[in-house]
């Protein structure tokens, strides 16, 4: 099923479609965090948020969250990263075609 995307959802999908680390597991995972998304994609956060939001609804990524500390013996620091929906089963090619992206 095809997807109609905005401007905004557009340039997150395209920036994580580019950010993706295949060698991590499938060719679609990306373990990029909403601060990294907002800085590199010049989207203010509460814009974000929102666009974040609308991609999780049509179903093309979706996001967990994630002890990103480290070190075991510290007080865990969860942050939000954001993964392409289906990731185990998408490739590069089905994620563009979904989203109308040449």
């Amino acid at each position: 099923m095809k997807v109609q995307l905005t401007e905004l959802e557009n340039t997150v999908v395209v920036y994580t479609l580019n950010r993706l680390e295949p060698w991590i597991g499938s060719e679609g995972y990306s373990d990029l965090d909403t601060k990294e998304i907002s800085e590199d994609t010049k989207i203010p956060m509460n814009k974000l948020r929102g666009v974040l939001s609308s991609l999780e609804q049509k179903e093309v990524m979706y996001s967990y969250e994630h002890d990103a500390n480290d070190d075991w013996d510290r007080k865990p620091k969860w942050v939000k990263l954001w993964l392409f929906a289906d990731q185990e089963e998408t490739d590069i090619e089905s994620i563009k075609l979904k989203c109308q992206i040449a």
